[in-house]
C-alpha cells in the first residue's frame, strides 16, 4: 500500500504529450535533443551500483554538498560541488526536498537545478548512487529502482555531467506503476529562476531506454575584462576574442554589450558577425617561417630567403587550382602566386605595421574563417581585436 497525496498538494495541469525530440535554446543558449531524434545521443546505460557511493537523501530530503571532482560550468557560474535531492533533481549552492514539480523556468524555489525526473519520489524504496568517473572525466548520479510516492512503480534514471557543461539524462526501466509518467519536470534552470531549458512539464514524454542530451552553447565571443572603474577622461582597452575552434561552418551573430554610469550612454551594443568557412590549408597569413606567430622578424627573413631561392618553404599544401605543393605562407600579398617580389614587400610592410598580410583566397588559412584584426587580414582559428572603453565610465 502506498500513502495518498501529501497534505497541501496542489492540483497541477496536465498537458498534451510531447511529440518533438529536441528543443531550445533558452536565453543562455542551451539546446536539448533525445535518442529518438536523428542526430541525438545514443542510449548507453552506465551502471554505477557496483562502484558508486550510495547515499540516503530520505523522504523529501537531500544530501550534499558532494564534490564533483571538477568545476562544472552552469549558466553564468561554475560549481565544484552538488546536492542530490530526493525528488529526482540536483541542485547547486543549496539542497532542497521540494516534492511539487514546477515548470521551467520559475522564480519559485528551488532554482539552480538539474531536473532529471522531478516528481514526488520515495528513494528509500530503492537506491541512490553517485560516482566520480575519473577515467572518463565525468560525474554520475543514479536513481535505481525508486518508487513514486503516489503511484508506486519502479523508476531508474541517471544524470551524467562532464567538464564541458554537457549533461546527459538516461532512463533505464521506467515502470510507472499506476501513473503514466506524465507528472514530472525534466530540464535545467539558472540560479534566479528567470532562465531555463524545459524538456517536459506534466506531459507524456519519457520512456524506458531513452537518452536526452542538454548541450551548452559554444562560446565563440568573449572579452578579457568584465568590469572596471575609470576616472573621468580615462579609457581602457578590452581584447575581444573570436574563437571558431568548436564552430561548424556558417554565419554567427552576436553583440558586445557595454553598460556604464555614463549619462546618455548607459548601454551600448556593438553588433558582431562571425563567418566560419571550410578548411583548405591550415596556415596563418604572414607566418612565413610557419611557427604559428605571424609578422615576426623571422618571417621577414624567411620570406626574403624564399624569394631569393636560398631556402624552401616550411609548409606546403594542396590548393587547387595552384597545385599540390603550393606554399601559402610565401604569398603574403594574397594574389595566389608565391615567392614574388610583391610578397617580400607585403611581408615587410605588414611587419612594420604599414600594410597587411593576406592569404590566397583559393586556400584560406583554416576551417574557421574570419578576418584578422586591424594589423592583419586573412583567416585564422582564433582572432583577437580591441575595443576602447572609457571617458569616465564603469564598464562591464
Amino acid at each position: 500500500d502506498r500513502p495518498g497525496n501529501k497534505e497541501g498538494d496542489k492540483e497541477e495541469p496536465v498537458f498534451p504529450p510531447i511529440v518533438t525530440g529536441s528543443g531550445g535554446p533558452d536565453d543562455f543558449g542551451h539546446m536539448w535533443i533525445d535518442s529518438d531524434e536523428p542526430g541525438g545521443p545514443a542510449y548507453n546505460w552506465i551502471d554505477i551500483s557496483g562502484n558508486g557511493t550510495e547515499v540516503a537523501p530520505g523522504e523529501d530530503g537531500y544530501v550534499g554538498p558532494i564534490n564533483i571532482g571538477f568545476d562544472f560550468p552552469f549558466y553564468d557560474n561554475s560549481y565544484s560541488s552538488i546536492y542530490i535531492c530526493s525528488n529526482g533533481f540536483l541542485s547547486f549552492g543549496s539542497g532542497s526536498g521540494d516534492y511539487t514539480n514546477d515548470p521551467i523556468p520559475s522564480s519559485a524555489a528551488p532554482n539552480n537545478i538539474i531536473a532529471m525526473y522531478w516528481d514526488d519520489l520515495s528513494p528509500q524504496y530503492g537506491s541512490v548512487y553517485y560516482y566520480r568517473d575519473t577515467l572518463n572525466d565525468r560525474f554520475i548520479v543514479s536513481f535505481d529502482d525508486v518508487e513514486n510516492w503516489n503511484y508506486g512503480g519502479s523508476l531508474t534514471f541517471e544524470a551524467i555531467l562532464d567538464p564541458s557543461g554537457q549533461i546527459l539524462f538516461q532512463y533505464e526501466v521506467m515502470d510507472p506503476g499506476s501513473d503514466n509518467l506524465y507528472e514530472n519536470t525534466i530540464g535545467i534552470e539558472d540560479a534566479t529562476g528567470t532562465d531555463g531549458l524545459q524538456v517536459v512539464y506534466n506531459s507524456v514524454y519519457v520512456h524506458s531506454y531513452l537518452a536526452v542530451r542538454l548541450s551548452t552553447p559554444v562560446r565563440w565571443l568573449y572579452s578579457d575584462i568584465h568590469s572596471g572603474v575609470l576616472e573621468a577622461g580615462e579609457d581602457t582597452v578590452a581584447v575581444i576574442t573570436f574563437d571558431a575552434t568548436e564552430l561548424d561552418q556558417g554565419i554567427y551573430n552576436g553583440a558586445i554589450e557595454i553598460t556604464s554610469n555614463s549619462p546618455g550612454e548607459s548601454f551600448i551594443s556593438i553588433p558582431v558577425t562571425f563567418t566560419v568557412g571550410e578548411e583548405v590549408c591550415p596556415y596563418v597569413p604572414g607566418d612565413c617561417d610557419h611557427n604559428g606567430i605571424p609578422l615576426e622578424l623571422g618571417d621577414v627573413v624567411a620570406m626574403i630567403g624564399m624569394y631569393r631561392g636560398t631556402i624552401g618553404p616550411d609548409y606546403t599544401c594542396s590548393c587547387p587550382p595552384h597545385g599540390d605543393d603550393f606554399a601559402p605562407e610565401a604569398d603574403p600579398n594574397g594574389n595566389c602566386v608565391a615567392f614574388e617580389l610583391g610578397d617580400v614587400v607585403a611581408e615587410i610592410s605588414a611587419y612594420r605595421g604599414l600594410g597587411s598580410a593576406s592569404g590566397c583566397q583559393d586556400c584560406p588559412g583554416s576551417r574557421r574563417l574570419a578576418p584578422f584584426n586591424n594589423k592583419n587580414s586573412g583567416f585564422a582559428p582564433v582572432l583577437k581585436t580591441k575595443v576602447k572603453i572609457g571617458k569616465g565610465s564603469v564598464a562591464k
